[in-house]
């Protein structure tokens, strides 16, 4: 039963960081290029708001390259702790088996 809550937290972990994380990168990343966009608009007196304009269509590539290394980060680290359980989880049952004999 403990086990099953366990995977059972583990797995709403892991959805819940691998919708974050990236979701939060993809923010920040459309977040700063309007506001720099809007900044450098403001100082060049650019009326049709070219700086923003081509900071977000340049943003996209950076938005893509965002996405795919915070699900490959996040994705990582949940593999190496379920590995590290995994040898957890059989060191302990072979002190058991150890000390039941």
């Amino acid at each position: 039963m403990t086990q099953q809550k366990n995977d059972q937290a583990n797995t709403f972990k892991l959805v819940f960081a691998g919708i974050g994380i990236p979701g939060c990168v993809t923010v920040l990343i459309i977040a700063v290029a309007v506001f720099l966009g809007l900044y450098l608009d403001k100082v060049f007196d650019s009326a049709k708001h070219l700086f923003t304009i081509g900071l977000i269509i340049l943003s996209i590539p950076a938005t893509i390259a965002g996405l795919l290394w915070a699900v490959r980060f996040t994705t990582s680290r949940f593999s190496l702790n379920s590995e590290n359980e995994t040898a957890e989880e059989k060191k302990l049952q072979e002190d058991a088996d150890s000390g039941a004999n």
